[in-house]
């Protein structure tokens, strides 16, 4: 009875034809000693041991993190990273959950609110230096102040713009109120 293919030794007949004799454990190849000297000329595999599989880890060095924390400042997206820094999109997520301990997406967010603080940060010092254009885009994005006049008093402009949040009182619907004797029931 033939053994299963798994099992059969790896060697040819002169006839091209496969050996049908059980392989004896590892070699792959029977007790016929032809067979044993073919065993001798097959060269081993080499690469990963079983378990061991896949590619080595992408090591990027000091300057290619510089450049990626650059980009992730900017707000740029995976995929424009990853043809940036010549790898796969999944390989950013992989360097960055190995390197960094965390997820692209955290690490991007956590790198684009310090470039956020650090823009304001240098806004107010501008302003505060004199820039006159600056003075007023932060008044209007953190005062809320408006390029519009409105019909407020001198005296409550001030308090708002020392309190920092305009409080507009909306004006009363004179149909609305009924004031005076002109009722219809008398």
């Amino acid at each position: 009875m033939t053994p299963p293919a798994k099992d059969r030794c790896k060697a040819k007949t002169a006839k091209g034809k496969q050996c049908k004799r059980r392989a004896v454990r590892d070699s792959g190849f029977c007790e016929n000693p032809r067979h044993a000297e073919l065993a001798a000329k097959v060269p081993k595999k080499r690469g990963p041991k079983k378990g061991e599989g896949g590619r080595h880890p992408v090591v990027w060095t000091t300057a290619q993190w510089s450049q990626f924390e650059h980009a992730c400042r900017a707000g740029a997206r995976a995929v424009d990273i990853a043809e940036m820094m010549g790898v796969d999109v999944n390989t950013i997520d992989a360097i960055c959950q190995r390197e960094r301990g965390q997820t692209f997406s955290a690490f991007r967010g956590k790198k684009k609110g310090w470039a956020r603080a650090a823009l304001a940060a240098k806004q107010i010092e501008m302003a505060l230096a004199g820039d006159r254009t600056m003075l007023v885009w932060l008044g209007k994005q953190f005062l809320g102040q408006t390029d519009k006049p409105e019909d407020v008093s001198p005296a409550q402009q001030t308090f708002n713009l020392i309190i920092g949040s305009p409080r507009q009182e909306e004006p009363e619907d004179p149909s609305a109120s009924n004031t005076g004797g002109d009722s219809e029931g008398e």
